[in-house]
């Protein structure tokens, strides 16, 4: 039997990049590389932010499609999506 993971503690403080990270996550550019042009923020940066942010229950990652990506000749993205948890957080309440 495999433990389960310890939950990761919430997120006390949103931060103005946070806040950046999702909205452009809201706004549609909802993978890696995108979010780190969109945003300008270097790519360890941007990648721990995501990682806290879904252990945090802010995101559900996924994988792109294979057919979609194979489509644009490159490996399926993670794709990253915003959670009611991010929205009540943030205060949006129109996702």
């Amino acid at each position: 039997m495999t433990a389960e993971p310890a939950p990761s503690p919430p997120i006390r403080r949103i931060t103005a990049k946070m806040r950046l990270v999702a909205q452009t996550i809201r706004d549609g550019t909802n993978w890696g590389l995108g979010i780190i042009k969109a945003t300008g923020m270097s790519m360890s940066a941007t990648y721990q932010m995501l990682a806290r942010m879904e252990r945090a229950g802010w995101l559900e990652c996924t994988r792109e499609d294979k057919a979609a990506a194979a489509a644009h000749c490159r490996s399926p993205r993670k794709v990253y999506a915003l959670t009611g948890k991010a929205a009540d957080a943030l205060g949006w309440h129109d996702l």
